[in-house]
């Protein structure tokens, strides 16, 4: 089942490119699309497209 092989962990911020904003997401509700996906995705993914937070800049 891949929804085990979700792992919470810490890392450090992305610098984002002079056009880009970065966001803290402090909450996200995954789709069944994103489940079910992740057999295919490569390690390190960061899954979700619905979240809830706070540009930072």
């Amino acid at each position: 089942m891949a929804a085990a092989a979700l792992v919470r962990r810490g890392v450090t911020d992305p610098e984002p490119l002079p056009y880009e904003t970065l966001v803290r997401i402090d909450a996200f509700a995954p789709n069944p699309g994103d489940i079910v996906g992740l057999d295919d995705v490569t390690p390190g993914t960061v899954p979700g497209w619905d979240g809830s937070g706070a540009a930072r800049r």
